[in-house]
């Protein structure tokens, strides 16, 4: 996470743009990685363990 704030900055410093902007174009699809990922296991969690659903609701990690 720290590499995709502190890489593109060094890059830009040392005047490499067209990296630095790839950088920045990778963040979009990491980000909707770690999200999917974070859903799956929320789901799966729930799937093991139904009796977690209030817990879940109680803290806004999920709604219903």
């Amino acid at each position: 996470m720290v590499l995709f704030i502190v890489v593109p900055m060094a890059l830009v410093l040392k005047r490499f743009y067209a990296l630095s902007l790839l950088v920045f174009a990778l963040m979009v699809p990491y980000g909707f990685l770690m999200r999917h990922l974070a859903v799956r296991a929320v789901r799966r969690h729930l799937e093991d363990h139904p009796d977690d659903l209030e817990k879940f609701e109680e803290h806004g990690i999920i709604s219903c």
